[in-house]
């Protein structure tokens, strides 16, 4: 579930936000074909993070959850 989410955020949440943050930092003339080009151009990289991120949720998601809920009771937080 931890995978899927995460694989999920990137697509949706952080490649688009990265891809936006492109086209107004970069571009100098922004068009509906040069956000388009951002947007494409940076599918490939989007899928990859994405990729990337489930991989590493799925190999090391659950000792981190484990060692965040022994910190958790540890100093109390959030009781």
């Amino acid at each position: 579930v931890m995978a899927v989410f995460g694989f999920l955020a990137v697509i949706l949440w952080a490649g688009p936000l990265l891809d936006c943050s492109s086209i107004f930092l970069v571009l100098t003339n922004i068009t509906w074909a040069s956000v388009m080009t951002v947007f494409l151009s940076g599918f490939y990289v989007n899928i990859t993070q994405a990729v990337s991120t489930a991989l590493i949720l799925l190999l090391i998601g659950k000792p981190l959850l484990e060692m965040l809920n022994r910190i958790q009771r540890k100093y109390g937080m959030l009781e």
